[in-house]
């Protein structure tokens, strides 16, 4: 199962392509936020429940050494199936995920909340980068090329604050 080839598929209008950017800004906008606000939040929680400064720092460990790992079966998984399909499943995977820790974590008590937090932070480093290449991998299909910056400029300008809130992830 390939991608489709890029000249059976219509032409986009500039109107589209603006239609899109719009759409992209607002939800880069929204995805950021609340990512940030998230891992700040868990890394809170697990500072308080632990009592270790270790814990508070384990998303910003954990997510390059996934990123490092999945390199190369994200790449080859995102080039191989329809982009639709492995944004849905990795969506899906996330809620998933996130249902499952929300449930889990109240049955774990101090250090052995590390078990599911890991886990999800696991997955949730994952999806995200399969998102991220997604997203790279699909740009030709949301827009005309005369666009095509302007929408990978929406991503980029959300990583200027990355070092000040310590997420640290790579612009794609």
């Amino acid at each position: 199962m390939s991608n489709p080839n890029t000249e059976s598929m219509p032409m986009i209008s500039n109107r589209q392509s603006n239609a899109q950017i719009i759409k992209a800004f607002i939800s880069n906008f929204i995805s950021s936020l609340s990512g940030k606000m998230f891992s700040f939040g868990l890394g809170l929680m697990l500072l308080d429940e632990t009592h270790s400064a270790i814990s508070f720092g384990l998303n910003m460990l954990i997510t390059p050494i996934i990123g490092l790992l999945c390199l190369v079966p994200i790449g080859n998984l995102v080039d191989t199936y329809p982009h639709k399909a492995v944004l849905t499943g990795s969506l899906l995977a996330r809620i998933t995920a996130l249902f499952l820790f929300a449930i889990s974590i109240n049955f774990f008590i101090g250090n052995n909340k590390l078990i599911p937090i890991v886990l999800f932070l696991i997955v949730d480093a994952i999806s995200t980068n399969l998102n991220d290449t997604c997203y790279s991998a699909a740009i030709h299909e949301l827009v005309n090329r005369h666009t095509a910056a302007e929408l990978t400029d929406t991503k980029r300008h959300f990583f200027i604050f990355d070092p000040i809130t310590g997420t640290g992830r790579r612009p794609v």
